[in-house]
């Protein structure tokens, strides 16, 4: 019991007794105790979390069978024999997702600009005739 005798725990009660009272001692002991349960419970649950987040993912690779690289052929630099092996798809990382979108969003801002200055600058806009028009009515 983290290495204290009997006469070290005497001599603690005695200074407890001493410096707190027979009447808050209990109270003193209690709380010391919840404290210490509440520890040992936190400390338990962290344990948990590192066994099953870290320590049993590394152990699931360690143990999972290694994938043997084919041998590559000798003439495999010759012409005509291409290699059947795709490259891994890569995962897109967040930067390059914002990069994409902002393009995308880009392009069809300019694409809506574009209709829009045709919309305007077409016959559709103005509610004046065309010359054409004004020459046929005079």
């Amino acid at each position: 019991m983290l290495g204290i005798g009997s006469t070290e725990l005497v001599i603690i009660l005695v200074f407890g007794f001493l410096l707190f009272g027979p009447d808050k001692l209990p109270q003193m002991g209690r709380i010391i105790g919840r404290a210490l349960r509440q520890f040992r419970e936190t400390q338990e649950k962290l344990t948990a979390v590192v066994q099953t987040e870290v320590v049993d993912p590394m152990a699931a690779a360690a143990k999972a069978p290694k994938v043997a690289v084919a041998a590559k052929d000798e003439d495999a630099d010759a012409e005509g024999s291409a290699s059947t092996e795709e490259a891994p798809v890569r995962k897109e990382t967040f930067a390059e997702r914002r990069a994409r979108l902002a393009a995308e969003r880009a392009a069809k801002e300019a694409e809506a600009a574009a209709d829009d200055a045709e919309t305007i600058c077409g016959e559709d806009y103005w509610p004046l005739p065309s010359y054409s028009k004004m020459l046929y009515y005079v």
